[in-house]
């Protein structure tokens, strides 16, 4: 088996098209954005990239695979099948088997429904293409926590990752009233940050700051629910990211204006290319 093998497509509704190995061939290209410009009269062309890295661009997929079954009622069943899921899809998921053993999944969606292929009867070769925008996620979600009761406290985030990490969950969790005031978080290995005015009331108030979806809300009822609370939030100067985990051990540092009595949890997929 080569060293990544894609697996199935599952669509927002989670209906799931698992890719047969019957015949099974598998195509992926990622362009690069490359920054080449034309000049009239000029050989070859220039490059306004110079030394930057080119970003990746989406990656096109091809799965191709045969469909074979005693009658050729139920080929075409599955046909209709593959084409019901591909048309209701919106964001989707697509997998892969890395190394034999590791599942990992990204964002895609389906761009031609289904090329298929008479073979014989009974026997149809199908070709199923979509695109890829995002990097591959460990199946597994990396959730861990820090007790803090000390300011500034600093502890160590661990990325298995080969990539950094932006789409991070960080839960602060007082343990008691007051238990966190004006929160500061700091990635010591980056330079990112984040912070919040927002004072704990209760043992039941919460912050949890999704760094992916870019919302920032208050609990006050330990997690059942809650409210928007950006207001009282924001980043370091000249940020884009919430906040980003590099590949490694990350030094973080929180910092408090009170004496903090309180738990933070986060919670990732490691990314990988």
């Amino acid at each position: 088996m080569i060293r990544e093998t894609l697996e199935k497509y599952v669509n927002s509704a989670g209906a799931t098209i698992v890719f047969s190995r019957l015949q099974f061939q598998q195509q992926l290209s990622q362009p690069l954005r490359v920054g080449f410009q034309r000049v009239t009269g000029a050989n070859f062309s220039v490059d306004h990239l110079l030394g930057a890295n080119a970003a990746v661009d989406n990656e096109i997929i091809t799965v191709r695979y045969d469909l074979i079954n005693d009658s050729i009622v139920t080929t075409n069943q599955q046909v209709r099948d593959l084409r019901t899921v591909m048309r209701t899809s919106k964001t989707g998921k697509i997998w892969r088997i890395r190394d034999n053993s590791i599942r990992e999944w990204a964002f895609a969606r389906p761009t031609v429904v289904g090329d298929i292929r008479t073979v014989q009867t009974a026997k149809l070769g199908v070709a199923l293409n979509f695109e890829r925008f995002s990097d591959w996620f460990g199946a597994a979600n990396d959730g861990l926590e820090a007790t803090i009761t000390t300011t500034p406290k600093t502890f160590t985030i661990i990325n298995n990752g080969e990539l950094a990490v932006e789409l991070v969950i960080f839960r602060f969790r007082a343990n008691g009233a007051s238990g966190f005031t004006h929160s500061k978080l700091e990635n010591l290995t980056n330079g990112l940050e984040f912070s919040t005015i927002r004072d704990a009331a209760s043992a039941n108030d919460e912050i949890r700051v999704d760094c992916g979806k870019r919302s920032v809300e208050l609990s006050t009822d330990d997690g059942v629910s809650y409210a928007n609370d950006f207001d009282a939030f924001s980043i370091g100067a000249l940020q884009v990211s919430f906040m980003r985990l590099e590949p490694g051990a990350n030094s973080m540092r929180y910092t408090d204006n009170g004496t903090p009595a309180l738990d933070i949890e986060w919670a990732f997929n490691q990314v990988f290319p």
